[in-house]
């Protein structure tokens, strides 16, 4: 959420301020009194420390259960200790030295029929003894278990290695291998000055990358923009309006162009100016597996019925419908899901039947871009039953745009712009290693000159300079709705 800022369901979920760690805070609590329980009360009875860890061995499971199941992936965070409650707890353990030790004195029967002078000698004997041991155990047992310790090490000396990489040649050394990221005696042997040729190289490549960082800021505002107004459902494929959380913001735009082959000069079409296009959406999946509820779309709409193509001296090119021309547009919102179905049936409204329908799937034009698209069209039974079986079915010309998310096709913007920034800086750390590049780069001969007047922010580079930045500009600076 650092994107789009603090989730507006945190203080909903939690209801405490909006702090995940709220759950963490209580457990904490309620450990810390329990212990100081179990550790002043022992003495007073065997089954408190029994009942204490059964119910210890409860919560730990509850808690993981709640975490995982209930709570939406809070962020850890890095801390050294547990802070306060470190302090608590001593307190605790060393007022529970004072509490065995006066239950033992005061409280015993032992000692009944003694004086206060023995009573006093006794509470002193047992609190000697009792801080004796939690010192020795304070001192002795180690506060992190060694193969914690060595888990912790090993950590960081992986982040390191990732972090401050150091490549060697290992040029007369017998004992390693070229290519390794191990040894920091061997770092200076190749920290030595670049070429000519390698600094115009490292300073197009830093040049490129800061463009790429400006790059991935817009889109990171563009995306918290998006983000704050509609919410995208995985499950439907489609975004939903914050403002009305019940809104689809599904479109279909549709342009119906023309029919071809519907009629035959042996099965023509009687009267074409009778057939109208019915457009209407479908979910044709099961109903368990919906994310939604109520239909899919709104109801059907019905075309204008068609003109007949005509040829260069006005004259119609046929007489049988063999070409249906449409030419009309059409918008379905809202839709609520890209696995719906658009369906395309033509209608003879006369006799009130119909002649032949095709179908599209939502789901292959979520890419958002308008698409010219051709469908075979299926004949209903009666028009199949009166031609052979090797007739060529008609054929739909449309063009259809759905639109379904501005969140999505910015985020794969996103994904690709860090794509592209990982890229780079490899090379530059492969530069400044003196390592070959990995990747293909247009490197310009100057540069050098371009990449110091982008860095230095007091001038912009002119339209040649952009000109030839171009070809390597993140996939970021194109539209939205082309990068699904």
């Amino acid at each position: 959420q650092a994107l789009g800022g603090p989730p507006e369901w945190l203080a909903e979920v939690h209801g405490r301020g909006g702090d995940p760690f709220v759950l963490m805070r209580d457990a904490k609590l309620d450990a810390t009194i329990q212990f100081g329980l179990v550790a002043a009360l022992s003495l007073v009875t065997w089954i408190v420390p029994a009942v204490a860890a059964a119910e210890a061995a409860f919560a730990f499971r509850a808690d993981a259960w709640t975490l995982v199941a209930k709570l939406r992936r809070p962020s850890p965070r890095r801390t050294a200790t547990v802070g306060a409650w470190l302090r608590l707890s001593r307190l605790v353990s060393v007022a529970a030295i004072f509490v065995n030790a006066g239950v033992v004195a005061f409280a015993s029967s032992w000692l009944d029929g003694k004086g206060l002078n023995v009573r006093l000698l006794c509470f002193f004997c047992v609190y000697e003894g009792l801080l004796s041991v939690y010192v020795c155990a304070t001192l002795f047992y180690p506060s992190e278990p060694e193969k914690l310790g060595d888990v912790v090490k090993r950590n960081a000396y992986v982040v390191k290695r990732h972090t401050k990489p150091a490549f060697h040649d290992a040029a007369g050394r017998e004992d390693l291998h070229p290519g390794n990221v191990d040894r920091d005696d061997e770092a200076p042997r190749n920290l030595l000055p670049l070429d000519a040729d390698a600094s115009k190289k490292l300073e197009f490549l830093r040049a490129t990358y800061d463009e790429s960082r400006e790059n991935l800021k817009a889109l990171r505002a563009r995306y918290a923009t998006a983000l704050a107004a509609e919410d995208y459902r995985p499950a439907c494929g489609v975004s939903y309006s914050r403002r009305s959380p019940d809104l689809a913001l599904g479109m279909l735009t549709l342009t119906l162009l023309e029919i071809q082959d519907l009629g035959e000069r042996d099965f023509p079409v009687a009267k074409p100016q009778d057939l109208v296009c019915y457009v209407a959406v479908r979910d044709l999946t099961s109903p368990s597996t919906r994310g939604y509820e109520g239909a899919v779309a709104p109801g059907v709409q019905v075309s204008r019925p068609p003109r007949r193509a005509r040829d260069v001296r006005g004259r119609p090119q046929d007489a049988f419908g063999g070409l249906l021309v449409f030419s009309q547009c059409f918008t379905v919102a809202p839709i609520k899901s890209k696995h719906a179905t658009l369906i395309v049936s033509v209608v003879d409204v006369r006799r009130k039947r119909k002649v032949a329908s095709a179908t599209q799937a939502l789901a292959d034009l979520a890419h958002q871009r308008t698409a010219r698209l051709q469908l075979a069209m299926a004949r209903a039974d009666d028009e199949a039953a009166k031609r052979p079986p090797d007739s060529a079915p008609p054929v739909l010309y449309l063009k259809a745009r759905f639109q379904h998310s501005k969140v999505l096709p910015l985020k794969h913007q996103i994904y690709d712009a860090l794509q592209h920034q990982r890229k780079l800086r490899r090379d530059i750390t492969n530069l400044r290693h003196h390592k070959p590049v990995e990747h293909d780069w247009p490197f310009p001969e100057d540069a050098p000159e371009l990449g110091r007047t982008i860095r230095r922010g007091d001038s912009r580079p002119d339209d040649s300079s952009r000109a030839r930045l171009e070809p390597v500009r993140s996939v970021a600076d194109l539209n939205a709705a082309d990068l699904v």
